[in-house]
């Protein structure tokens, strides 16, 4: 039996965050599928600061460019994850870190047909030129490290809430978050990149 409330009022129904589903997982695979085949398309190389590297250090720079653009590719499925859940049912409004990946989704528009656009060869000359992909990529890691600073403040906050959110709430903030890692090995571990 159905528990009602005396005064009359409809009691609100909790809010059920969402969960992700196969559709979910078969796009975050390829997205990161995109990511690796934009990483090789880009041309960008790493370097190190060192004569020769060690055998720690050789494997890594191959796999620097693919680790800086791992969420590249699953950034630019967010129209997609909003719309499914809001087909099966989503009642939720984004949330502060589904606007901060809907956000840098138009940086990811905008850097996939670059790299896309030049690694095709039909680009006109100035956007292949050295200068101009230093300033993308100089672009990319400001905008990348200030994406990750308000999303690890929406954590610390969130710590503290006890409100339900959905699982692309919690991702996006992993995906804002994750290219700090290959980012610091720019620093410690004396990366370059060409």
């Amino acid at each position: 039996m159905l528990y009602r409330q005396r005064s009359g009022a409809a009691a609100s129904a909790p809010v059920i965050p969402s969960r992700p589903c196969f559709l979910d997982y078969f796009l975050i695979l390829v997205g990161s599928g995109l990511s690796l085949w934009l990483a090789e398309l880009s041309g960008l190389h790493a370097g190190t600061t060192s004569e020769i590297p060690d055998r720690f250090l050789a494997p890594l720079l191959r796999l620097f460019p693919h680790l800086l653009f791992l969420s590249l590719g699953i950034l630019l499925w967010w129209p997609v994850f909003f719309t499914t859940q809001k087909i099966f049912g989503r009642q939720q409004a984004l949330t502060v870190a589904e606007w901060l990946w809907g956000l840098s989704w138009l940086g990811a528009l905008f850097l996939t047909v670059w790299i896309v656009w030049k690694g095709l060869g039909t680009a006109p000359g100035f956007l292949g030129t050295p200068d101009f992909q230093k300033g993308v990529i100089v672009g990319y890691i400001v905008s990348t490290l200030s994406m990750a600073v308000v999303a690890f403040l929406v954590w610390v906050i969130n710590l503290f809430g006890r409100w339900p959110q959905p699982w692309t709430h919690h991702f996006s903030l992993a995906l804002m978050i994750w290219p700090v890692v290959p980012l610091s090995m720019l620093w410690l571990v004396g990366i370059k990149l060409e």
